[in-house]
């Protein structure tokens, strides 16, 4: 039901629209183009802040902590590249080798970083099940790429790491510990945007998000806490040439909206 809803919203998007539902608690999921190739903007973001704290073998200091709060609080591309750096041992170029590897064996194999923010893509090209589709094209950039379902998916492992369980802890325990990714659920929470997937929800509903922007597609990747328990909702948007804010804003916030009725409903059932 919520999936032929989101699917009537998304097809009258003017571009191309991918959205990815996933009740954590019951391990059910929609998707509507959820496998396209999207630029990763600040999104991935996320992922640097689950690599920062695997390669952390201690608490974050001051100065890693402002890093983190600055890259996932106020969406800094330079404190970003300063902890792709702690991820690459000095090179923030290592850092989106390291980071890229990661998500393949968690199985996100449409995800990748070829350099560091703000810097020029490589010649070569990353190929990946999303980006060899002939059928579908956001024009994503070549130095950095996920979709909505991968975000999705990692946004959901540092959950079931928070509550003990999932795919983080299986690939990398001790690493990775459920304090600490109890702790990157309290750093998104720091984005105090209130605009796109939190403008769909009801006030003072718990959540944490990573949005992010360009020219032509906008994001948002969010958790959001229920009485009955977690869901992702990730979205991606594109638009030819330039995504209107108004546009962009009232969809993500329609869908939002939609996803938390849906499951309020649920919960009555």
């Amino acid at each position: 039901m919520l999936g032929e809803l989101i699917a009537a919203r998304a097809e009258s998007w003017p571009g191309i629209a991918t959205v990815f539902v996933r009740d954590i608690q019951r391990g059910e999921e929609t998707s509507f183009n959820g496998d396209v190739a999207f630029a990763g903007m600040s999104t991935m973001k996320i992922a640097i802040l689950e690599e920062v704290y695997r390669k952390l073998d201690r608490p974050p200091n001051i100065e890693e902590r402002k890093l983190l709060t600055e890259t996932l609080g106020l969406s800094g591309n330079f404190s970003a590249n300063l902890l792709l750096r702690l991820i690459g041992d000095g090179s923030a170029q290592r850092g989106t080798e390291v980071l890229t590897a990661s998500m393949a064996r968690l199985g996100l194999k449409n995800t990748f970083m070829a350099t560091p923010y703000d810097v020029e893509a490589q010649s070569h090209f990353i190929k990946t099940p999303a980006n060899t589709r002939t059928d579908v094209t956001t024009n994503p950039d070549t130095h950095m790429q996920t979709t909505a379902k991968d975000m999705g998916l990692l946004a959901e492992m540092i959950v079931q790491c928070a509550e003990g369980g999932g795919t983080l802890l299986a690939a990398y325990a001790p690493d990775i510990t459920p304090a600490e990714c109890q702790e990157m659920i309290e750093t998104m929470k720091l984005n105090r945007l209130e605009a796109l997937i939190p403008a769909g929800l009801p006030p003072n509903t718990e959540h944490a998000h990573k949005h992010g922007y360009i020219n032509d597609s906008h994001a948002d990747v969010a958790l959001v806490w229920r009485p009955t328990g977690p869901y992702v909702l990730s979205i991606y948007i594109y638009m030819p040439g330039w995504v209107q804010w108004e546009l962009s804003n009232g969809f993500m916030t329609d869908v939002s909206r939609m996803t938390w009725e849906y499951f309020t409903w649920l919960a009555r059932e």
